[in-house]
């Protein structure tokens, strides 16, 4: 079923985010929780609530930050959105010592792109985890550098490009995703 394979692939969904990928219509809020209720009796999908939105939230394991793995979330319905498609799409990817929030390569208008995510909710990015990750040179299994992009709501993040080697977009989580493919 798509809905059981999105959640798998995304980890994490709220019933607004399953909503806005497979029951668009006015009525699709009640669709959406009639059809998550047969879903959840019978496949391994877990429901909880949330206690900052008391909206139901969907997972097949529990996460510890759950509205950073709800961005995660978030980002991957507006790529769907944008109207490209999500060929690979990993979760919480490693490579070498390092981990990225999600790993995905997706295609639009016959080019392919390949990101790195990074859902930040603090203050301060830290850049050097990408720089060191840059430098370790084991990023070169996947044939290009990803552009980062860091999915955030705070607006005083500032990246100085000019000192580094890869592009990084500074995206917040309110606005259209279309700069990440400039």
């Amino acid at each position: 079923m798509k809905i059981i394979h999105f959640i798998e692939t995304v980890g994490v969904a709220s019933i607004k985010q399953i909503r806005r990928v497979f029951f668009k219509s006015k009525q699709g809020d009640e669709i959406a929780r009639r059809r998550m209720r047969e879903i959840i009796k019978h496949s391994n999908i877990k429901r909880t609530r949330s206690s900052f939105t008391n909206e139901y939230i969907y997972y097949v394991k529990n996460f510890k930050y759950l509205n950073h793995a709800l961005a995660v979330t978030d980002f991957y319905i507006k790529l769907l959105e944008y109207g490209g498609e999500i060929k690979i799409f990993n979760r919480e990817f490693k490579i070498g010592s390092f981990r990225a929030d999600a790993f995905i390569r997706y295609h639009l208008d016959k080019k392919a792109y390949l990101f790195f995510l990074e859902v930040h909710f603090s203050n301060k990015f830290n850049l050097k985890k990408y720089m060191d990750i840059y430098k370790s040179g084991e990023w070169a299994i996947l044939g290009t550098f990803p552009r980062l992009v860091i999915y955030t709501d705070k607006k005083n993040i500032k990246i100085d490009e000019t000192e580094v080697p890869f592009k990084v977009f500074v995206l917040h989580t309110d606005t259209n995703i279309s700069k990440i493919f400039l």
